[in-house]
C-alpha cells in the first residue's frame, strides 16, 4: 500500500488495482462476501464459511468451535503473477521509555515478558504465537486443529512487517472513508485507488517532515 522509501501511496498500480477490483467482485459479481455480516453472524456460530484472521487467534478459535465442525487454515491465494507468497503482519512491541526512573527495574521485566518461559505461558493460554521461534515450533502452538498449523510458522519467512510511516492514523482513516465506497459498489476499483493516492501522499509528506522536527 504504501513506499515507505518514497513515502508513496502505491495502491493506484495495475496489480494493486486489480486485486481492489477482485475484491470488490466478490461481494457484488460473485455474491460470496457480504458487505457486512448479519448480525451474529460468526465462523464459530457456523454461518460464515471463512474467517480472515491471525495465528494469535488459535486459542480462542479452538475454544469456540470446539468438536462442532472439521476446519483448518489455508494462506490467501497467489497472484497472477504466481510469485510467493506475501504475508502482511506485525503485532504488539515492548518498550522502555528513555526517561524512565527505574531503568533497572523496567529492563528486568522486559526480559521477563520476553523470556521463552514467559511466551510459552501465554502460547498455552491461547494468547499467542510468541515472537521466539522455540516457541512458535513448541507443542503449546502447533497442535490441531487446524491440521496445517504449520503455515503459520513457515509464513514467517515471507512476512512483510506493517506500515511504519508517520502519520499513519490519518492514512489509516483515509483508507477507511474511501473503501467504504468500494465495499458498497458505488465506485470502481481504479477511482478508489486515485482518490486514495490524492488525499495520502501529502499526508505522508507532512508526516516526515513533522517527525523530522
Amino acid at each position: 500500500m504504501i513506499d515507505e522509501g518514497k513515502l508513496e501511496c502505491v495502491l493506484d498500480g495495475a496489480p494493486a488495482v486489480e486485486a481492489l477490483q477482485f475484491m470488490q467482485d466478490l461481494i457484488h459479481r460473485h455474491r460470496v462476501w457480504p458487505e457486512q455480516l448479519p448480525p451474529g453472524a460468526s465462523f464459530a456460530g457456523g454461518q460464515i464459511a471463512i474467517q480472515e484472521d491471525a495465528p494469535a487467534g488459535l486459542g480462542n478459535r479452538r475454544r469456540e468451535i470446539g468438536d462442532k465442525f472439521t476446519w483448518d487454515v489455508v494462506m490467501h491465494p497467489r497472484g497472477k503473477s504466481g510469485k510467493q507468497y506475501v504475508a502482511a503482519g506485525g503485532g504488539a512491541g515492548w518498550t522502555i521509555d528513555a526517561a524512565t526512573k527505574a531503568k533497572d527495574a523496567a529492563w528486568v521485566f522486559l526480559k521477563h515478558v520476553t523470556s521463552r518461559e514467559e511466551q510459552t505461558r501465554l502460547c498455552q493460554a491461547g494468547g499467542t504465537i510468541g515472537s521466539r521461534r522455540s516457541v512458535m515450533t513448541d507443542p503449546c502452538f502447533l497442535q490441531t486443529p487446524p491440521e496445517h498449523v504449520r503455515l503459520f510458522v513457515d509464513g514467517a519467512e515471507y512476512l512483510h512487517m506493517d506500515v511504519r510511516v508517520a502519520g499513519w492514523a490519518d492514512v489509516e482513516k483515509v483508507f477507511n472513508e474511501e473503501l467504504a465506497g468500494l465495499w458498497s459498489g458505488q465506485k470502481l476499483a481504479r477511482q478508489v485507488a486515485a482518490e486514495i493516492k490524492a488525499k495520502v501522499d501529502p499526508i505522508l509528506k507532512q508526516g516526515a517532515r513533522e517527525a523530522a522536527g
